[in-house]
C-alpha cells in the first residue's frame, strides 16, 4: 500500500511535468505556471514519502530494498530518483522565470520544507557520508536551491530570459523520467532463478551489495565484506541465511550484537542454496581456527568474536586478510598499544591509538573484556615471533 501510495505521487509529478511539456510548446503560459505548481508540489512530497517507504521496506522486506539499492532493480531505481530529485527543483526555477511570484512561493516552501523529512529520517546506510553531511548536503540543495529560485526571480529573471526554454523542456522530461521506477518496483517483486546465474551474478543481482562489499564493490557496512564467510562453516550460514534473526546472528556467531538489518530478508531454500555454492566457488569455506592453536583459552575466544570472519592468521580466516588485516601485522603494535584497542575497538580510537588513519569502524560491535584482552595479546604478541 505504501508503495501504491509513492506511485501515486510518482504519477502526478509526471502529470505536472506533462503539462509544462505541452504549455511550452502550445505557448500558454497559464499552463506551464500549473504544471511546474503540480511537479513542485508533489515532487517534495513524494520524495520525503519515499524516503519513509524505503525505511519500512529496508527493516521487513530486505530482499526487495537491497534490489532497489543494489541488485537487478537499481538502475531503474537510480533513474527514476534522479527524474524525481531534479525534477522538483526544475519546476521550482520554470515557475521563477515565469513571472508568477505567488505560485513560486508556493513551490518554493513546498521545496524547503521536504528538507524537514529527510532531517527526521535516519541516514541510510547505504549513503557512504556522515549522516550529519548527508543532511547538510539535502539541505543546500533542498532549502538552498529554494532559496535560489526566489533569487532568480526577483534579481536576475531578465537575465536568465534566455534559459526559459531549455528549462521548461527540461522540467518537462524529467518528471517523466521518474515513472521508470515503476519498472523498478516491478523488477524488484519477479522471482529471481539464482541457480541459472553465474555465481559472482547471484550475489550483486540480489542486492548483498547494499549492505556488503565483493571484491572492493559495493557498501562494507553494515554487513562487512563477503570475503569474511569465508571463516564461518557453511552448516552455519545456511542455518542463519534461512531465518536472518537478531537471535540466529548471535546463535551461528554471525554477530555478537545484531544491527538486525537483515531481519526482513526471506530466501527460499533453494536461493539460499545457490547462495552458498556462489560464496563457495567465490572465496571458499574453511574452519575458523585449527587445532594448533598454542595457548588455552584462544580458540574459544576467536570463535565467539568470530575474529576471522575480518582477519586471518597463517593461511585460516578472510582472504587476504580480510578488512581486518592478519593478525600477524597486528603484533607488531604492542602490548600496551594492543590490549587499550581491544577494549574499545571503535573508529575514533583507531586513529587516536595510530593503527588505521581511515578505519571502518567494523570492530565497534566486538570489544574484548578485560579478561579476553589478557589472554588474547600474549597469543597475538607471540605470532610476531613466530
Amino acid at each position: 500500500m505504501m508503495i501504491r501510495l509513492v506511485e501515486t505521487g510518482l504519477v502526478l509529478f509526471a502529470f505536472g511535468g506533462l503539462i509544462i511539456l505541452v504549455g511550452g510548446f502550445a505557448r500558454k503560459p497559464l499552463w506551464k505556471e500549473i504544471g511546474a505548481l503540480i511537479a513542485a508540489i508533489m515532487g517534495p512530497l513524494t520524495l520525503a514519502c519515499c524516503w519513509f517507504v524505503l525505511l519500512d521496506i529496508r527493516q521487513n522486506e530486505t530482499v526487495y530494498w537491497a534490489r532497489l539499492m543494489a541488485g537487478d532493480a537499481a538502475d531503474f531505481f537510480a533513474t527514476g530518483s534522479l527524474g524525481l530529485i531534479v525534477g522538483s527543483g526544475l519546476a521550482v526555477g520554470v515557475l521563477s522565470l515565469e513571472n508568477r511570484l505567488a505560485s513560486l512561493r508556493v513551490g518554493a516552501i513546498f521545496l524547503a520544507l521536504s528538507w524537514i523529512f529527510l532531517f527526521l529520517h535516519p541516514t541510510p546506510h547505504y549513503v557512504p557520508i556522515p549522516g550529519w553531511l548527508d543532511k547538510l548536503v539535502w539541505f543546500m540543495v533542498l532549502v538552498g536551491g529554494a532559496g535560489i529560485c526566489v533569487v532568480v526571480f526577483r534579481k536576475l529573471k531578465d537575465r536568465l530570459r534566455s534559459f526559459s526554454m531549455p528549462l521548461f523542456i527540461l522540467a518537462g522530461i524529467f518528471p517523466l523520467l521518474s515513472l521508470v521506477t515503476f519498472s523498478a518496483h516491478k523488477q524488484a517483486q519477479v522471482f529471481l532463478d539464482l541457480g541459472s546465474m553465474p555465481m559472482e551474478q547471484r550475489l550483486s543481482m540480489i542486492g548483498c551489495l547494499a549492505c556488503h562489499s565483493m571484491n572492493g564493490e559495493g557498501q562494507s557496512n553494515p554487513g562487512g565484506g563477503l570475503e569474511a564467510v569465508m571463516s564461518r562453516t557453511e552448516d552455519d550460514l545456511r542455518g542463519f541465511l534461512l531465518e536472518p534473526t537478531d537471535q540466529n546472528a548471535k546463535q551461528f556467531n554471525i554477530r555478537e550484537n545484531p544491527t538486525g538489518d537483515m531481519a526482513g530478508v526471506h530466501l527460499t531454500p533453494g536461493q539460499v542454496n545457490a547462495l552458498l555454492e556462489a560464496l563457495s566457488k567465490v572465496y571458499g569455506f574453511r574452519q575458523p581456527v585449527s587445532k594448533d592453536v598454542s595457548m588455552e583459552g584462544v580458540e574459544s575466544i576467536l570463535a565467539a568474536r568470530s575474529c576471522l570472519a575480518c582477519h586471518s592468521v597463517g593461511d585460516r580466516g578472510a582472504a587476504g586478510g580480510g578488512v581486518g588485516g592478519t593478525l600477524e601485522d597486528a603484533a607488531k603494535l604492542g602490548q600496551e598499544t594492543l590490549h587499550a584497542w581491544l577494549l574499545n575497538p571503535s573508529a575514533d580510537n583507531a586513529k587516536q591509538l595510530g593503527i588505521r588513519e581511515n578505519p571502518v569502524g567494523a570492530m565497534g560491535n566486538f570489544a574484548l573484556t578485560e579478561e579476553e584482552a589478557d589472554v588474547i595479546v600474549p597469543w597475538v604478541l607471540s605470532l610476531k615471533r613466530k
